[in-house]
């Protein structure tokens, strides 16, 4: 379904961690790489806003501006560490430095996506998402 070979998705993933300095770090704080990455990354920024602002959707990545909206309550569920807010944060930055173009929402609704571009993209981020918060090289580790 994914366009991008696993290997250069990782790869990516892998290039973005170590350019965060968060290369060898197993749990990283995903708040202050938000803030890092806000500072240091071209065309990046992120806010939070109302659950309501997004209806249904958990975050939004608007690739054309570069903006990461996430919902109060999953910044908050950042906050506390919780792994589900911290793989959708994840999944959105897949979005981002995979070079997807266009609005994307991450919504639990599945049947949402239903065109094979969107879907494939999908994938792809949440393949990104998963080797940005526990590279390989870790996962071996652990």
């Amino acid at each position: 379904m994914s366009n991008l070979p696993t290997e250069i998705i990782e790869k990516r993933a892998n290039f973005v961690r170590e350019k965060l300095c968060i290369d060898g770090i197993f749990a990283f704080d995903m708040l202050s790489t938000l803030e890092k990455l806000q500072k240091e990354a071209k065309k990046f920024s992120f806010r939070g806003a109302l659950d309501d602002e997004l209806g249904d959707n958990e975050a939004m990545m608007d690739d054309d501006t570069g903006t990461l909206v996430a919902r109060e309550s999953i910044l908050e569920d950042i906050k506390a560490g919780r792994p589900r807010a911290r793989f959708t944060i994840a999944h959105e930055l897949g979005h981002y430095f995979l070079g997807h173009e266009g609005q994307r929402r991450r919504n639990p609704n599945k049947g949402l996506y239903v065109g094979s571009k969107e879907r494939a993209q999908e994938s792809e981020a949440n393949i990104f998402a998963s080797y940005f918060l526990v590279p390989t090289k870790l996962a071996w580790d652990a």
